[in-house]
């Protein structure tokens, strides 16, 4: 598990721990440090910019002039990529920077325009990949903000095992506990505001399944599916999960947060009850990474009207997935027996981030927290 000193400072505050006060905490409770790094990457001369105006390069098709505002100036700056527009606010590397891979900018002659800088994308500076174009920034953040203060940029990450029978470490929640012991420090607390109520909290039917023991569930109408906050991305990907958009970003969060799954379907996907059972002997769902599953009777599936949506605990199935089109939600928070999960990951080599928590232990009683952090983090 990768931890990350920023995302680790929400529950106990190490702020002016030392980093080798905490490596030599963390090997005392008992988790061998595999890696470990400090992160502090050069953002010098690297500002927030809003760009004014955009318009066609007079000798080139594939790329366009910006006006863009750097907080001290307004600079004409040449840009390939068209995931934006006017009012706009993103990254800009100036003259006499460094962006990935120590490459310099400095001021170029681009067909006969001199772009004055480099407008960014999040893998232009080492942040995560991302092939969509430009990072688009908070448009609450003024023009010529050092972009090294929008988040950590001098932080700290461990790699660590955690030992199979310690599934209730396997989260930040959870290694916060262990060392707020070590340090006599008092766990932070993130306590919903929330009052939720027969509307908007349902709790879906589990029936008398054993391998079940809470499932539970939250709707959400008119959610707009896009980019998750700056800072989630830059949290996940540090400890190496794919970004894919809010909603799955939020669940990946939660999960590496506090320790619970949770699993978001496209609401209007759904037309039926939902319910947990075993699926039957060579029932078949497609899952999301478009396989088509062979079940037998060990299986537990999620069903809609009785038909497969999702391997429980394990993976979603590819026909209610979340997409940019989704405008209603129906979000998924259970408790699943251990050995059950461990069975069908085993069996089909399906192993998920979800698989891997329930398969060690999860917190029984953390179930319907899971679902109002959902909601707070929206």
């Amino acid at each position: 598990m990768k931890i990350l000193k920023s995302w680790l400072n929400d529950w106990i505050d190490i702020e002016n721990i030392s980093n080798s006060d905490i490596s030599e905490a963390l090997e005392s409770l008992g988790f061998e440090i595999e890696n470990k790094k400090e992160l502090s990457p050069n953002y010098e001369n690297i500002v927030v910019g809003k760009v004014l105006d955009v318009y066609e390069h007079p000798n080139a098709d594939k790329v366009r002039i910006t006006k863009t505002d750097v907080g001290n100036n307004i600079y004409e700056i040449v840009c390939g990529a068209w995931n934006f527009d006017v009012g706009a606010v993103v990254p800009v590397a100036l003259p006499n920077s460094e962006i990935k891979d120590n490459f310099k900018i400095d001021k170029r002659d681009i067909r006969g325009i001199q772009s004055n800088g480099m407008i960014c994308s999040a893998s232009e500076l080492d942040l995560w990949d991302d092939h969509d174009g430009i990072l688009l920034l908070d448009d609450k953040l003024l023009p010529g903000t050092d972009f090294s203060t929008i988040y950590s940029s001098n932080d700290f990450i461990w790699e660590v095992g955690v030992t199979p029978n310690r599934g209730d470490c396997m989260s930040y929640l959870g290694i916060a506990r262990e060392l707020s012991g070590y340090f006599n420090k008092k766990l932070k607390t993130k306590k919903s505001n929330l009052k939720p109520t027969i509307s908007n909290i349902l709790n879906a039917g589990s029936g008398k399944i054993k391998e079940c023991n809470s499932y539970g569930s939250v709707e959400i109408e008119n959610f707009n599916v896009t980019n998750s906050s700056f800072e989630m991305r830059y949290r996940l990907t540090q400890v190496g999960t794919r970004i894919i958009n809010n909603v799955v970003d939020i669940t990946n969060y939660i999960l590496y947060d506090i320790g619970q799954p949770l699993h978001a379907f496209d609401r209007d996907k759904l037309f039926g009850t939902i319910s947990v059972r075993k699926a039957k002997n060579n029932e078949k769902i497609t899952t999301l990474d478009s396989q088509v599953r062979k079940l037998d009777s060990n299986d537990l599936v999620i069903t809609d009207n009785d038909k497969p949506i999702a391997l429980a605990g394990v993976m979603g199935g590819l026909e209610t997935e979340v997409s940019e089109t989704t405008t209603n939600l129906l979000i998924e928070s259970a408790y699943f027996d251990k050995v059950s999960i461990m069975k069908t990951s085993r069996k089909l080599n399906l192993i998920s981030d979800a698989s891997i928590r329930f398969e060690r232990g999860i917190d029984y009683k953390i179930q319907r927290y899971g679902l109002e952090r959902f909601l707070m983090e929206i």
